[in-house]
């Protein structure tokens, strides 16, 4: 909804006020996540947030676009002649910052150069953090894949309050944006139950309730939560699993808590068995995360109780 105010008397019905609605974007190599995306330094980083390190794309037609940087509107990508790399500069409108943006393969884009179209934007060094962006020259059959990913605005927030001494439901994770609020490797809610906006795979409970399954390594949940006391917990993790590798760990505000967590298994996904550890807990207002280190394994609650 947009809210207009007028001081005094209403303007004519013809004057009007553009707005700007179009998205802001990731720039993210390969098969990756997320986690990582192209920065205004040109290197690979993990601070999403940064408006530097989100780009607008402003189409030209036939395929072919302009890349703006987020926080300075009149900085783009350019192909510089002279070096063969990848800058920023103002915008001048020249055909070597001008980006031709085509489908490759499964999914990813080929993001290349109008003035030099065979410069293919690249990663070279590896899908790591500082990693540099670089060109691959190459004919029509060589390419490197980019996703683009929409920039989500969500502000993360509590689903519902959780307060420890207490109990985490796993699928009350927090409300917000994919790699804020959590991480699944799909869009897609496997179970089709509870929260059908999110990409978490959620399902009936035999326990009661709902759980959360079809997990796979690298996802992870993130719940906000008010610890009442500082005090030694012991956590209760009930899960199921018929695999013999199946991992997870704890972790408070990014900090792990419990090292790696073995499931057992339990011959049944929807058969409960409860694994404990000790850890120790600040009072205040934290988020706590858990991650699936192995596939294979479903969560239904997390007992927090304190340690007498």
């Amino acid at each position: 909804m947009l809210k207009l105010s007028f001081n005094g008397k209403i303007p004519a019905l013809d004057n009007y006020v553009e707005v700007d609605c179009s998205p802001y974007y990731y720039l993210i190599p390969g098969e990756g996540s997320g986690n990582l995306v192209l920065g205004s330094d040109l290197t690979l980083t993990g601070k999403r947030k940064d408006l530097a390190n989100q780009w607008k794309l402003v189409s030209l037609g036939k395929g072919y676009y302009e890349i703006r940087n987020r926080e300075n509107k009149e900085k783009v990508f350019e192909c510089a002649s002279s070096s063969n790399e990848l800058i920023i500069s103002d915008f001048s409108g020249k055909d070597d910052q001008l980006w031709k943006i085509e489908n490759s393969y499964n999914g990813l884009l080929k993001i290349s150069n109008k003035q030099f179209p065979t410069r293919i934007l690249s990663i070279n060094t590896g899908l790591t953090e500082g990693s540099k962006v670089s060109f691959l020259n190459s004919g029509k059959s060589s390419y490197f894949g980019w996703k683009l990913k929409e920039v989500c605005e969500m502000v993360q927030s509590a689903y519902k309050p959780i307060f420890i001494p207490g109990t985490i439901e796993a699928e009350d994770y927090d409300n917000g944006c994919p790699n804020d609020a959590y991480f699944d490797k799909d869009d897609f809610n496997e179970g089709g139950k509870y929260r059908l906006n999110s990409g978490v795979d959620i399902e009936n409970c035999t326990a009661g309730g709902f759980n959360v399954g079809w997990t796979r390594a690298g996802e992870w949940l993130s719940y906000t939560v008010t610890i009442n006391k500082s005090a030694n917990y012991q956590v209760s993790f009930y899960v199921a699993s018929v695999l013999e590798s199946a991992k997870a760990h704890l972790a408070c505000d990014g900090v792990d808590l419990t090292g790696t967590v073995a499931i057992p298994n339990t011959a049944a996904y929807q058969k409960w068995d409860i694994v404990k550890r000790a850890v120790r807990l600040e009072a205040g207002k934290h988020q706590i995360q858990f991650f699936i280190d192995s596939d294979g394994l479903n969560l239904d609650k997390i007992v927090f109780e304190e340690i007498k």
